[in-house]
């Protein structure tokens, strides 16, 4: 099964457009290149891009950075493979590597969206109230 070792961003950038309050947010997580760790089998390295836009035209947030993957040989070789033919991997492989980057990259970029004062765009969970039973009664 794949496991993420390490996650790290190599760069960001904050376009803010116009200073007017959004409609709309859309956030975008994408692999953009898997390559072989040559030197270890069983290891790859995943790159990836994060894009969080304000609309209409208010903001952009873009970071990429890099995940380190692993798994055994035969299964890292076969999603290269794969990667190289068709820029695709197997659903499985991709949901547990995107879930792996995806609360990294979405908990830092709302701490730098704060700075330009725009709005979060990851909701915190819902609170719940619940009553105690009181014991005896």
């Amino acid at each position: 099964m794949i496991g993420v070792i390490g996650i790290k961003l190599n760069e960001g950038n904050v376009k803010v457009k116009e200073d007017v309050p959004p409609q709309g947010i859309t956030i975008d997580l994408k692999v953009t290149k898997i390559s072989a760790m040559k030197e270890q089998p069983g290891l790859a390295n995943v790159k990836f891009s994060y894009m969080v836009s304000y609309t209409p035209n208010t903001a952009v947030l873009k970071m990429d950075g890099e995940a380190l993957i692993t798994d055994e040989p035969n299964v890292i070789d076969n999603m290269i493979k794969s990667w190289k033919k068709n820029h695709k991997m197997d659903e499985e492989t991709g949901a547990a590597i995107l879930n792996a980057i995806n609360p990294y990259v979405s908990y830092n970029s709302l701490l730098i969206l704060r700075v330009f004062n725009l709005p979060p765009h990851i909701a915190p969970p819902p609170i719940q109230i619940t009553k105690k039973k009181v014991k005896g009664k």
